[in-house]
């Protein structure tokens, strides 16, 4: 299948580690980024308790 080269191509899913598991985090889920020293931070639209 060809791909239009003027369509660009954006992450669908971050994966994320907590600890020592790791967390698929859909984009739909996001609202903002927050970047710290050598830190990224997602706020979530949902309030979800880990």
């Amino acid at each position: 299948m060809l791909s239009n080269p003027f369509e660009k191509q954006y992450k669908k899913r971050f994966t994320v580690k907590i600890g020592q598991y790791l967390k698929v985090i859909s984009v739909d889920e996001i609202e903002c980024f927050l970047v710290k020293t050598k830190e990224l931070i997602f706020i979530l639209s949902t309030i979800e308790i880990i």
